[in-house]
């Protein structure tokens, strides 16, 4: 995106956000609201709506959900009348996220199918990958596995095909790490136990913190379903000693079936920290 026919000091607030926003919400907080302020004294919809955007990031990265979902409607006014399709793609799959982790799956299924439709109509494959994967992960829970493992692969074949792009690990990260869920929830350990064996080999190491517990909690729940208690009683400990630090939006739905999985093996203590962390 470019911002050449702004001045210095807008610019250089763009480009503060776009350094800080995943991992510093108060930086990220600070300079939007700049960039927010300084659209509308120009009645600019399109640096309003970006500054909406990334505020409403600052909130979903501070676990914030009522602020984030006011913030993200303001956004998405101002990105329409701007015309900014891939942000209006991107808050449509926030959106979902936050749906989902609220336990309301047909909503988020909704929110991710238009961000889908956004991104086929004006051509954002990166985002659409993240957007089936979302939406492989609600089908999975649905326990329609040919329907979610559809999105997996059409995916799959679009990134395979893009290695020169800068979220190529990370996007094959996230996608085996749904088809090894997949496989648990199917009883396809053999399956499963390879599929893990990838991750740990060639993705898991670029991984970031998210990436690293969604395929822990996935791993627990493979060694639960397939018999390895002891195994899955040594998952447990490191989880809880380690990983409930902070619970995330975008992990709400493994929290919840890891949760579940406690309270099959009488893991109560465990299954106590959980709700607490959540």
């Amino acid at each position: 995106m470019n911002f050449d026919k702004y001045d210095q000091d807008v610019q250089q607030w763009i480009q503060t956000v776009l350094t800080n926003y995943r991992q510093d919400p108060d930086t990220t907080l600070k300079y939007s609201n700049f960039i927010v302020s300084y659209g509308t004294e120009t009645n600019d919809s399109r640096l309003i709506g970006i500054g909406y955007f990334y505020i409403a990031i600052s909130y979903y990265h501070l676990n914030d959900g009522e602020k984030f979902f006011e913030t993200v409607s303001k956004a998405l006014n101002h990105l329409e009348n701007a015309k900014e399709w891939e942000y209006i793609a991107k808050c449509y799959n926030l959106l979902g996220i936050i749906a989902m982790s609220r336990g309301n799956l047909p909503v988020a299924y909704d929110y991710y199918l238009s961000g889908i439709a956004y991104c086929e109509k004006y051509n954002f494959p990166d985002i659409k990958v993240i957007l089936d994967n979302n939406c492989a992960a609600i089908n999975f829970q649905s326990k329609r596995y040919k329907a979610g493992l559809k999105y997996i692969y059409d995916s799959l074949d679009y990134v395979r095909q893009h290695p020169e792009s800068a979220d190529y690990h990370r996007q094959l990260l996230c996608l085996y790490e749904n088809i090894a869920l997949s496989k648990v929830m199917q009883g396809c350990f053999d399956e499963a136990a390879d599929t893990f064996k990838l991750l740990h080999e060639k993705y898991l190491p670029n991984g970031d913190q998210l990436d690293k517990i969604g395929c822990t909690i996935a791993e627990a729940l493979y060694y639960h379903k397939s018999g390895q208690s002891a195994k899955r009683d040594e998952i447990i400990a490191e989880i809880d000693n380690s990983i409930l630090q902070k619970a995330y939006f975008d992990l709400m739905d493994d929290y919840f079936m890891y949760a579940e999985m406690l309270l099959e093996c009488d893991k109560d203590t465990e299954f106590l920290n959980v709700i607490t962390a959540l």
